[in-house]
């Protein structure tokens, strides 16, 4: 093997740690602010006899609504993010794997997964963690003061 193609393999690998360490701090940074947005929920009802809240929020279709949202501009999009970013990691590593095995191999163009399955979205444990989290701590303000 020539000292450029080693000089790629070890470049690979480089890439394929960056990816994955880069997809860990994606994590951490995820819980941490799910984990602030569940301490500022936390708070509200901690206060919750100190104002009062619409009639409105009685209403089940609030709390659905409220989840519904939830899922839709922070779960899901942190989520493919994260996805793509284990792809790329997994594509790296097989492309390392594929240049020490075979001489002859030129590295293939990386083809980002643009849509990620849905489906995959509600395997995911961590998902529902948050999901299940945030709708009970959204129901503890059902039990707060409603204005007359």
């Amino acid at each position: 093997m020539d000292e450029l193609r080693i000089e790629k393999v070890k470049a690979l690998i480089d890439l394929s740690k960056l990816s994955f360490a880069r997809y860990d701090q994606r994590k951490k940074y995820h819980w941490q602010l799910s984990i602030g947005f569940w301490a500022l929920i936390v708070g509200a009802i901690i206060y919750k006899d100190k104002f009062c809240l619409p009639e409105y929020y009685k209403n089940p279709i609030v709390l659905a609504g409220s989840a519904l949202i939830y899922v839709l501009i922070w779960l899901w999009p942190v989520w493919c993010k994260g996805e793509r970013e284990k792809a790329k990691g997994n594509y790296y590593q097989h492309e390392a794997k594929s240049m020490l095995s075979d001489e002859k191999y030129n590295i293939s163009a990386f083809s980002d997964p643009k849509s990620t399955k849905w489906y995959r979205f509600f395997c995911d444990l961590g998902t529902y963690q948050h999901l299940i989290i945030t709708v009970i701590l959204f129901w503890f303000p059902y039990r707060a003061n409603f204005c007359p």
